[in-house]
């Protein structure tokens, strides 16, 4: 007795695996594409010695060189000022003004020293103001009171000294410091170069002679008070200058395929920020982004996939074993990747898990798988740098699409496996039509487009070998019954059917017809033709357990069944179907195989031996003698189940004639659909039609007249 197993459980158990397939191979391709990455950036240091020869991607401009000479070009742009035209006329009006005070003072001070010396009546004819003791003549309150008409700048001791200067002295003193104020504002004066210009002044009025120090020392007040900046440094227009000076300045470019660093060379700071320019030395301000894009994208991406399994072909959610080999499928393109793309990135290996799974999953499905397949792989090969967005990251993309593509379409529906072989071949040499496009578009070198054509081709052709080896290998793991399997199958010289051919040869010549029959109505229906028919040669299996318990191997025999019980000879008959489904797995069938030994009969009634058992006045019931099922879950074991009926049936009636042929099997037909045998497969009314159509045919077919010979009619 089976176990119950609670149906959410179950439930969680068939989506939770497929979800944690999915988890782990997208954890898988995310850290690879994260080592891979990691692993092509060389250390790269100024001053250390270069491991590998680094040319230019493409055209390139060296930003760091061109930078540095623009800099300097820059540098030797002499600095933009503009003059302020109305401080000079200010400074030199206000220096007027300022002279002309101190001739106030000098004129006051000789005043009243003529005052003072004609009250005394003394003769004032002879005056020398540099002589005349000042503060005696003048007093206290008198040069208060000359203070008072010079600048606020003036101190006593510059009143005194202004009272020393003779008329003529203080015009020659005016004009020096006039004239030199006037030459140093036209040419413009710095704010730096006021000091300078100062002393400058100073050594003029000292190489003079005829001035007093203290003299000099009021020349330079007047000077220091009044002297301000008219030159100022015009940032904005000095700027404007360098920008242009830059610009005329051309860029420095690496044409593409130049060398940046050759190995062994030391590594310059130019050479490194080139390197680090083209994104081989990276540091996490700019991988970070990128690494995080990349794991996005992938996202995306597997959930497309995880959706589209999901939706379209559900069946991989119910069965755990299809979808362990589905997710083995995908690792069997991940990891010799991770491999070639160590050796060499233009090698492709797409097309190995790609042949593979055109011969073992739905064709519908087997083309979504291809493209889920190369964009991974497209990302997995991609660098840091450029993620997928380069030229040769689309390229091994497009080589993966077309390759898979035209192997698909070459790949016939019943295979040979020499056919893998020609199918990788056709993949390579689509890979290498491609190849030549990107090297059109990329300029390469003659040597380059035989490189890329050599390994394409090389590519699809390893791929086509390999999978005569490992798909075998598939078969076996996951009980696939691929197209070239069941053709080995169907071979009369394969030990089973050998065996089925000499020790049951009334049921094998039953399943021949059988096989006509069911791959007639598979084609009909679109259906699994080459599966139904191998399947129909295996069907009855069972029977070599006890060949003569069944009819149509008793040729010169009696009937055991006379001899034994209803009940038992009904078991008899039921346990073929367990005893085919054993030795079916016993030689290793495919699991569809077995699955349509099991299901041929369903859950019928072995009708002959219960109306027997009635007869001879048991009281049988039903569930004793109809088989165990399950009743026919695909089309094709429902199928099976028909012509299995409508092929004993109509040979047993021996009917010649097309319409009586027709109305039987429509009867037998609706005899199993009254019995709900096909309530689980997903075979429509039309279908049914269809068959009905087929067996027909197949019937007339097996009814056809000859030729009477001579003699013959006696």
């Amino acid at each position: 007795m089976k176990k119950h197993i609670n149906p959410r459980l179950m439930q969680a158990y068939k989506i939770g695996l497929p979800v944690l397939c999915f988890v782990l191979l997208f954890l898988l391709c995310s850290f690879s594409l994260a080592a891979v990455t990691e692993n092509d950036a060389h250390e790269y240091a100024v001053g250390s010695i270069s491991s590998k020869t680094v040319t230019a991607p493409q055209d390139l401009v060296d930003e760091y060189s061109t930078a540095i000479k623009r800099e300097e070009a820059k540098q030797k742009v002499t600095p933009i000022y503009s003059i302020d035209e109305n401080l000079m006329t200010e400074t030199l009006n206000k220096t007027k003004s300022d002279l002309d005070a101190v001739e106030s003072i000098r004129s006051a001070a000789e005043k009243s020293f003529r005052d003072y010396y004609s009250s005394l009546n003394l003769d004032t004819k002879k005056f020398s103001p540099e002589n005349i003791k000042w503060e005696s003549i003048l007093g206290e309150n008198g040069i208060r009171g000359l203070l008072t008409m010079g600048p606020e700048y003036m101190t006593t001791e510059d009143t005194v000294a202004a009272a020393t200067l003779t008329k003529d002295k203080l015009a020659q003193a005016r004009k020096i410091i006039i004239d030199s104020l006037t030459l140093y504002y036209s040419e413009g004066i710095l704010f730096e170069e006021i000091e300078g210009i100062t002393e400058d002044i100073a050594s003029q009025l000292s190489d003079a002679g005829v001035f007093s120090s203290a003299q000099g020392s009021l020349a330079m007040s007047i000077v220091k008070n009044n002297l301000r900046a008219n030159k100022i440094y015009d940032q904005e227009a000095t700027e404007a200058a360098k920008e242009a000076v830059a610009e005329s300045v051309g860029e420095i470019i690496y044409k593409k395929n130049q060398n940046i660093v050759q190995k062994g060379e030391i590594i310059t700071q130019a050479q490194f920020e080139l390197i680090k320019q083209i994104g081989l030395t990276e540091d996490a301000t700019t991988t970070i982004p990128k690494k995080i894009a990349a794991f996005l994208f992938y996202l995306i991406i597997y959930f497309i996939a995880f959706a589209y399994l999901y939706i379209n072909d559900k069946e991989y959610f119910e069965k755990p074993k299809d979808f362990l080999s589905l997710f083995l499928l995908v690792l069997l393109g991940v990891l010799p990747t991770l491999i070639t793309r160590l050796i060499d990135t233009r090698i492709c290996l797409v097309y190995l898990p790609v042949i593979i799974g055109m011969t073992t999953l739905k064709r519908r499905l087997s083309f979504a798988f291809a493209a889920f397949l190369s964009i991974i792989l497209g990302v997995l090969h991609s660098n840091s740098t450029e993620f997928i967005f380069s030229a040769a990251n689309m390229r091994y993309i497009l080589c993966s699409l077309a390759g898979s593509y035209v192997a698909m379409i070459m790949l016939k529906k019943q295979q040979h496996r020499r056919e893998y072989v020609w199918a990788g071949l056709y993949a390579g040499l689509a890979n290498a039509a491609v190849s030549i496009v990107y090297c059109l578009y990329m300029g390469a070198t003659g040597l380059q487009y035989v490189e890329y054509i050599a390994i394409g081709i090389l590519s699809g052709l390893v791929c086509g070998l390999l999978s005569v080896g490992v798909l075998p290998i598939w078969e076996g793991l996951f009980s696939i019954a691929t197209p070239a399997k069941l053709l080995e199958l169907s071979d009369p010289g394969s030990d089973l059917l050998r065996r089925v051919t000499y020790e049951i040869p009334g049921t094998y010549h039953h399943c021949v017809i059988l096989a006509n029959l069911a791959e007639a109505a598979c084609n009909a229906v679109g259906a699994d033709a080459l599966l139904a028919r191998v399947s129909a040669y295996y069907h009855d299996l069972g029977k070599l357990t006890a060949p003569y318990m069944f009819k149509e191997n008793q040729l010169r025999t009696a009937n055991p069944h006379d001899e034994l019980p209803p009940k038992e000879s009904a078991e008899i008959i039921l346990n073929h179907v367990k005893n085919g489904v054993r030795l079916a797995k016993e030689y290793k069938l495919p699991q569809k195989m077995c699955d349509i030994i099991e299901q041929h009969h369903g859950t019928s009634l072995v009708y002959y031996f219960y109306m027997k058992a009635k007869q001879e006045g048991l009281e049988p019931t039903e569930a004793e003698y109809r088989y165990p099922g399950p009743k026919p879950q695909t089309k094709e074991a429902a199928i099976v189940m028909m012509a299995d009926t409508v092929e004993a049936a109509i040979r047993a009636m021996s009917l010649h004639d097309p319409e009586e042929i027709r109305a039987q099997i429509t009867r037998l037909i609706d005899g199993k659909i009254n019995d709900g045998q096909l309530d689980e497969c997903p075979l429509s009314r039309r279908d049914i039609v269809a068959i009905t159509d087929a067996f027909t045919r197949v019937f007339e077919g097996a009814n056809h007249e000859r030729i009477q010979y001579p003699g013959a009619s006696k």
